[in-house]
């Protein structure tokens, strides 16, 4: 089985996500059922299965999730979330261009900063450094200090807390265009998205739908950018969650 895992990861390359069978004895991840012997029914430990040990040491910083933590809507969004940042990270790094990864740094703040905030002031202290320093980085050296950093970050679990506060930071940035009745509802989500009531996506959808106007609209959805596309928010995830117009 591991001569398997090896040659299959192998042959696949870059790979920016998985979704692996739960408690299954190859692909289980924390799941798996761990027995001292083939003779005692006695569980001794649940640990990775055979397959998932090796994705995780060669993929640790993609998205990987069990198809059971898929039912869960804030774990699925979450890995949604992984998913995209790291498939734009790698089309970012194959294009070996430092204006690409500026754009890269610059388009996903907000999703980089809500996972951990300590390890997001790093790297930003990081990309000073290289643009202010006399000496010249060569460009692989920028992409390669840049994705260690960025792999902390992605390892990292975020709090609702941290994306909530983030979230009311931009959103205040439109204060005077909004009534204060569509200010508090706003407000509201955010507290309900904070403590659980209320998913990400849907809470976005709704204060998309409740700015001033279209350009509003578009001007916000760039300064979150969003890692997934628009319509992967309202044809498959919350397709009947706002018809009523409600958060």
């Amino acid at each position: 089985m591991n001569r398997f895992s090896e040659a299959f990861l192998d042959s696949h390359g870059e790979a920016d996500g998985f979704i692996l069978k739960g408690k299954s004895p190859s692909c289980g991840v924390g799941d798996t059922k761990i027995f001292p012997d083939t003779e005692t029914e006695r569980i001794l430990c649940r640990e990775h299965g055979f397959f998932a040990r090796h994705v995780l040491a060669r993929y640790g910083a993609t998205a990987i999730l069990s198809e059971r933590l898929l039912l869960d809507q804030a774990t699925r969004e979450e890995w949604l979330i992984r998913l995209f940042l790291h498939a734009r990270w790698r089309e970012t790094k194959l294009s070996g261009n430092p204006a690409r990864l500026a754009d890269f740094h610059r388009a996903n703040r907000f999703w980089l900063a809500s996972l951990n905030p300590i390890a997001f002031d790093q790297l930003e202290s990081q990309r000073q450094r290289l643009r202010q320093t006399d000496q010249k980085y060569p460009v692989a050296d920028q992409f390669n200090v840049y994705e260690k950093q960025l792999v902390a970050l992605l390892r990292s679990l975020p709090r609702r807390s941290r994306r909530a506060a983030l979230l009311k930071k931009i959103v205040s940035r439109y204060n005077d265009s909004l009534r204060p009745r569509v200010r508090g509802e706003i407000r509201e989500a955010l507290n309900q998205y904070q403590f659980g009531s209320l998913p990400l996506g849907a809470v976005i959808l709704g204060i998309q739908k409740r700015l001033g106007s279209q350009e509003e609209a578009n001007r916000f959805r760039q300064d979150l950018s969003i890692p997934y596309p628009q319509t992967l928010i309202e044809k498959v995830l919350y397709p009947d969650l706002l018809e009523d117009g409600s958060l």
